[in-house]
């Protein structure tokens, strides 16, 4: 994970607190939405319908949702699996899709990759390379999670940092009845958030909207 997303961050947060609170959720594409509770991660986040603020992920995410991705013919096996999921309990889907995401793909930086600092994989580029960072194996994992019949509004690509390292971080949340699991690339078990604390989310996104978490962002004591 790189330092571009944490700069990514700012600029969001930034954002959203210079926009203002609003009463209700934002009617156009431009404005931010008010101030809600979040129920994957708990507290609270700004809801934004712009995905102009995240270029990469808006690439991706509509890539998968005008169908092509699910149409590559690279992707067919990948497809049929995940939805051959879709006859098992949400837990048992989420525990298949990390454990095959991680075993399948190694890890590799962009610039080792892409030549570039920063590149989000759509997931037939991510199986063309076999190769990919933090943020494409939780893009990877959230195509399969939605293939497999789970709730959009009950997954996120979340980017972050690990307060142990200071390294920033993506991963992926899934909620399951009352209970957020992270799927990360990190580790082959897949535990719930009370679990793992060593992971900040400073921004987190779907395939409908982007959270913001400005919390993320205050100095400790403030």
């Amino acid at each position: 994970m790189r330092r571009d997303h944490f700069v990514l961050g700012v600029a969001l947060v930034a954002f959203a607190w210079c926009a203002g609170a609003v009463a209700a959720r934002a009617t156009t594409s431009g404005d931010p939405a008010q101030v809600e509770n979040d129920p994957i991660r708990g507290g609270n986040k700004w809801v934004v319908a712009n995905f102009k603020l995240t270029p990469k992920w808006d690439r991706v995410r509509q890539l998968i949702l005008d169908g092509t991705e699910i149409k590559a013919a690279e992707l067919s096996e990948w497809v049929a699996w995940a939805n051959g999921l879709q006859k098992f309990p949400v837990i048992e889907r989420l525990l298949a899709i990390n454990k095959r995401v991680n075993k399948e793909f190694k890890y590799a930086t962009d610039p080792q990759v892409w030549g570039k600092p920063d590149y989000w994989d759509a997931p037939v580029e991510a199986q063309e390379k076999k190769r990919i960072d933090c943020e494409d194996y939780a893009i990877f994992k959230l195509f399969l999670a939605h293939l497999a019949g789970i709730q959009d509004q009950d997954l996120a690509l979340a980017v972050g940092k690990i307060p142990s390292t200071g390294e920033h971080h993506a991963i992926m949340f899934a909620v399951d009845g009352s209970t957020t699991y992270i799927l990360d690339n990190r580790s082959r078990y897949m535990v719930d958030t009370d679990t793992h604390g060593d992971f900040q989310v400073m921004y987190s996104v779907n395939f409908h909207e982007v959270w913001l978490y400005p919390s993320a962002f205050e100095k400790k004591g403030n």
